[in-house]
């Protein structure tokens, strides 16, 4: 059976793993040609010939295009975050400076491995920062007579 680079481009899109009879027949050159055929990805295709792969052996050719085409498009360009998750990442970040009086780079570094528990930090925060907050959230205020 020969190689098929436009199964195997179809396969990894739709998540399928390499199979042996891929690893095992696979062909680079046809591969980066298919590639080549959308001019969308002729930039993709001329870097994959600019990376060496050909002196990897053929499995391990295989399940590294693999790691490569193992989303939606091959395109490999910059998306941008969407400017909501962009804001939640610099409130956290901000909450833990005022919290632990960190620097930025600290407390970038701490959220980044894990070294402070989130949940514990925001609650401090609305004790210390936005205490009716606290009163939204048990209740508001007491109830009681109005006074004329």
């Amino acid at each position: 059976m020969a190689f098929d680079p436009f199964r195997f481009l179809a396969d990894r899109k739709a998540g399928r793993p390499v199979d042996e009879v891929d690893r095992s027949e696979f062909q680079m050159y046809n591969v980066a040609q298919a590639i080549s055929m959308d001019p969308r990805y002729r930039r993709v295709a001329r870097e994959l010939n600019r990376i060496s792969f050909s002196h990897l052996p053929r499995d391990m050719q295989a399940t590294a295009l693999n790691g490569l085409c193992n989303v939606r498009d091959i395109d490999t360009t910059w998306s941008r975050a969407k400017t909501a998750t962009l804001q939640a990442a610099n409130e956290k970040v901000d909450h833990v400076m005022k919290v632990f009086d960190m620097s930025h780079n600290s407390a970038t570094e701490a959220i980044r491995y894990g070294l402070i528990n989130l949940d514990a930090v925001e609650e401090r925060y609305t004790r210390l920062y936005e205490p009716e907050k606290l009163l939204e959230l048990y209740g508001g205020a007491k109830k009681g007579r109005k006074k004329k």
